[in-house]
């Protein structure tokens, strides 16, 4: 480390990765990385996409679809943007995750995967992804019925981003880890700064009759009330269709930039497809 004040060579790091140069300091990795979510208007809204030295937030209430949103996220840095990246998923058996993987990417219905039913349709689309399914830098750590406490998730997340490791990291439920919540998240931000990766974490929000109504907000968070100091980014999720069979937006997602340390706070429409466990982009009508 330069002993040098200012450390001028932090301006140096940051020019040469924008223009795309070889890291001419010897440490490795760029010192910030944009990735993708896969969703235009999001990535426009946020400068590209989420970044590494960043701690992100997914919320929203149980059954609405936030673990298929972060991979959706986890999808598009490894299929789309060839990231190296990791999913924790210490509360969902491995085959759940490596299912909602291989059926948003294949466009298998979850349903006939699990239950190993394959139309010759599924077949074919399934071997058409086979080889991006296999080639793709996607790791994924579930440990279901096993303890995994905040400073085991954090070992977690230090072992995968190892050189070379994962540049983007998906924790996916953290109830194992209560009451250390806060630890947790702080961990997690410091290691999103030092690892240059970025870490998203999925939460659940407290149920409650005015989220019928509206999209939740940091004040609903279940698990991280206290800490949304700690998030530079949160995005909130609702499906009005959850609550109402009537629901005039039936397969409809919002998504709601609730906050944004470095840029705009925005709202956003999405479909979702829950037989193949995905959102997709609404295509714009002719």
């Amino acid at each position: 480390m330069s002993n040098k004040y200012p450390p001028t060579d932090a301006f140096a790091e940051i020019v040469s990765a924008l223009l795309g140069e070889e890291d001419r300091g010897g440490r490795g990795s760029p010192p910030h990385l944009v990735v993708p979510t896969g969703f235009r208007e999001i990535d426009e809204t946020l400068g590209g996409g989420i970044r590494t030295g960043q701690l992100t937030l997914i919320a929203g209430v149980p059954g609405v679809g936030t673990s298929i949103l972060a991979t959706d996220i986890a999808r598009a840095a490894a299929f789309r943007g060839n990231v190296r990246t990791a999913m924790i998923a210490p509360d969902t058996p491995l085959s759940e995750v490596i299912t909602r993987v291989i059926a948003a990417e294949a466009r298998v219905p979850v349903a006939h995967l699990r239950s190993g039913s394959l139309s010759e349709d599924d077949r074919r689309r399934l071997t058409n992804a086979r080889q991006s399914l296999e080639a793709a830098p996607l790791w994924v750590n579930a440990e279901y019925g096993i303890k995994m406490g905040a400073e085991v998730v954090l070992d977690t997340v230090r072992y995968m981003t190892g050189e070379p490791g994962a540049r983007v990291v998906i924790v996916d439920g953290t109830s194992q880890s209560e009451p250390d919540n806060r630890s947790l998240a702080l961990g997690l931000r410091r290691l999103a700064h030092e690892r240059r990766v970025a870490v998203v974490v999925v939460s659940k929000c407290v149920v409650s009759p005015k989220l019928s109504e509206g999209l939740p907000s940091l004040d609903d968070l279940r698990e991280y009330q206290q800490m949304a100091d700690l998030f530079d980014l949160a995005l909130m999720l609702r499906r009005e269709d959850l609550y109402s069979r009537e629901s005039k937006r039936p397969g409809e997602a919002d998504i709601d930039i609730t906050k944004h340390r470095y840029g705009p706070h925005r709202r956003f429409v999405l479909a979702f497809q829950g037989h193949y466990g995905r959102f997709v982009e609404i295509e714009p009508s002719s």
